[in-house]
């Protein structure tokens, strides 16, 4: 078996788990534990055992790590949400005012609606986005 190429020294180890202290992320939690781990010697099966993740992502984590430190270790899934909206920001403010003011029979023909209309559905919301 080959020599494990990554090792931490102290002050890495305690800038990760000052990390663990201070993140409100699960994923990031489980990201900053498993770099730790693994940067201290521990085995790949105890790793995965205490995270529940792969091996695969672990390696990539600390490639991750070596590559871009502590940044490396964020999730970056607001951005990835955020790329990914339709709308902009203001549109998506003035959408917010409208399902606080209106309900979906306000709005809506009985016909279209796939509710009572009492409540917002996917459905609904997507028939008033359309006529907004």
């Amino acid at each position: 078996m080959a020599k494990r190429q990554f090792e931490l020294d102290e002050t890495e180890i305690r800038q990760l788990r000052r990390g663990e202290q201070q993140t409100d992320s699960v994923a990031e939690l489980k990201r900053l534990q498993a770099v730790r781990l693994y940067g201290s010697g521990s085995g790949m099966a105890q790793i995965r055992d205490m995270t529940g993740s792969a091996e695969s992502s672990i390696r990539e984590w600390v490639q991750d790590y070596k590559h871009e430190g502590l940044e490396g270790l964020r999730p970056h899934y607001e951005r990835s949400a955020q790329n990914a909206s339709k709308l902009t920001a203001a549109q998506r403010i003035d959408l917010c005012e409208q399902l606080h003011h209106y309900r979906p029979d306000q709005v809506l023909a009985p016909t279209l609606r796939l509710s009572q209309g009492q409540f917002w559905t996917v459905s609904d919301l997507h028939l008033a986005l359309e006529a907004w």
